[in-house]
């Protein structure tokens, strides 16, 4: 991720920054990219013909085919309801993820095949399109606070019209699937923060 390119939704309150030691404004929980790398790695001289993006949708070369989703986790000091279950669609029925306030997401993009890109955006304005099959996807991103991310299998959960698809880490032994399982606490919380704030990604 980079810094120019996301935006963030806050907490109530400042902290103390163990880094440098200075009071921050409220830690985000909420990060959100605004493209896939595979776009950003584009020269920009070369986006106009070799990709299409909106807010929401990507497709590049016409062959690589990219939706925006969420990546929700509970925040556990302040929620006393269950976990997300993860399951594996493989094995069982699609997870059920509950999004009960507050929790924190990522918001990053997700590779996915021809036939659900479009299949998703025949059904974009469409009552009723959550119940559709959750399938399979890709992360598109590399959250360089975690172990490698892009690649992640996922699986893609559509929602309500006017709602991104919550996408559901698969490899359980990945940091990333435990904290979606398990939560996160608000140091945890801010230690993310300080890590974006004071440790730049590569560009």
């Amino acid at each position: 991720m980079q810094h120019t390119r996301l935006c963030w939704r806050c907490m109530t309150n400042g902290f103390l920054c163990s880094v440098c030691g200075q009071i921050h404004p409220p830690a985000p929980t909420s990060y959100s990219i605004k493209a896939p790398d595979a776009f950003i790695a584009i020269p920009d001289e070369e986006r106009a013909t070799r990709a299409q993006i909106s807010a929401e949708q990507c497709i590049l070369d016409e062959r690589q085919f990219f939706l925006r989703g969420r990546i929700v986790l509970p925040i556990l000091d302040q929620q006393n309801q269950p976990a997300p279950e993860l399951l594996d669609p493989r094995s069982g029925p699609a997870p059920e993820i509950r999004i009960e306030a507050p929790y924190f997401a990522y918001g990053c993009w997700v590779e996915v095949s021809p036939k659900n890109f479009f299949r998703t955006h025949e059904l974009w304005k469409t009552p009723g399109r959550e119940d559709e099959p959750p399938f399979p996807g890709y992360l598109a991103n590399e959250l360089h606070h975690y172990p490698r991310t892009l690649g992640l299998e996922v699986l893609v959960a559509t929602q309500p019209v006017g709602r991104r698809p919550h996408l559901t880490v698969l490899d359980q032994t990945h940091p990333l699937a435990q904290e979606q399982m398990t939560g996160l606490s608000t140091e945890r919380i801010q230690q993310i923060a300080e890590q974006i704030l004071h440790h730049p990604e590569p560009r």
